[in-house]
C-alpha cells in the first residue's frame, strides 16, 4: 500500500500512534515499520512517500536509523527525512546524524512539532 509518510521506530506503541496522528490531523497515510529488513521488503510500495521519520536507535544488533537513511538515499529517495532520538544530542548516533545535516528531534516530541514537520515535508499549506 503506497503511503505519504514512512515512520520507522522500534517502539510498537509509537508505530501505532504516529500513523493515526498523521491520518487524523493531516488526512495522509503513514506506513509504520520497525527496521531496515521491513523497509527492504516494502520499499516499492513505500517509495511513493514524501516524508520519512527515522528513529536513530532501533535497538541492539539492529541497523540504525542512520543506516536506513543511507540505504534510502542509495535507492534514490529524494523526499524529506528527519530523525527522532530518545538519547539526547550528545549520543554518538545523534552526533553522527547531525553531521548528515538532517533535522533531529528529541523524544518526547510534541505532536504539533511532528505534524508541522510532516506538513512541511508534504508541502501542505494548511492543516488537512
Amino acid at each position: 500500500m503506497p503511503a505519504d509518510v514512512l515512520y520507522i521506530d522500534d517502539c510498537q506503541e509509537l508505530r501505532e500512534i504516529i500513523p493515526e496522528l498523521i491520518r487524523y490531523n493531516l488526512n495522509r497515510t503513514c506506513l509504520s515499520l520497525s527496521g531496515l529488513s521491513q523497509i527492504k521488503e516494502k520499499f516499492s510500495s513505500g517509495h511513493s512517500c514524501k516524508v520519512v521519520i527515522l528513529d536513530i536507535d532501533l535497538g541492539p544488533g539492529q541497523p540504525s536509523g542512520i543506516d536506513i537513511f543511507q540505504w534510502l538515499q542509495s535507492q534514490g529517495f529524494k523526499g524529506k527525512m528527519f530523525f527522532l532520538t530518545g538519547h539526547g544530542m550528545s549520543h554518538p548516533f545523534s552526533q553522527e546524524a547531525k553531521k548528515l545535516g538532517i533535522q533531529i528531534f528529541e523524544k518526547p516530541l510534541h505532536s504539533k512539532i511532528l505534524l508541522e514537520s510532516v506538513r512541511q515535508g508534504l508541502d501542505l499549506n494548511v492543516a488537512g
